[in-house]
């Protein structure tokens, strides 16, 4: 069973709204505190789900990307870029392939 973000509050003796914004990379947390919640998430093999964070928040901070054509290599190259700058920002990419259907782009 996996450990909740509950638990990781009482381990690094902080609230859980702390933990949460640990998670989220947010700029309010103070850098010892950072690092010491950092420190519990790594030790107990934490994994965030951010796509449960997300329902709980009521955001999905999902964006979608169509390509025209994933087998054209500009493509894969430019979605990666995409992908990193989103990961960074704790955003999800949603990938779809049009395969240079206009029809398919519409939908």
């Amino acid at each position: 069973m996996s450990i909740k973000i509950s638990e990781i509050a009482k381990m690094a003796n902080v609230s859980i709204s702390t933990v949460s914004r640990v998670l989220c990379k947010s700029p309010l947390v103070n850098e010892k505190t950072r690092k010491k919640v950092e420190k519990i998430l790594k030790e107990t093999g934490y994994i965030h789900n951010i796509l449960a964070h997300n329902l709980a928040a009521k955001k999905s901070h999902i964006i979608g990307v169509l390509a025209a054509d994933l087998l054209d290599p500009y493509f894969p190259q430019i979605i990666t870029k995409i992908e990193n700058v989103l990961s960074e920002n704790n955003y999800l990419a949603y990938i779809a392939n049009s395969n240079r259907s206009f029809e398919r782009e519409k939908k």
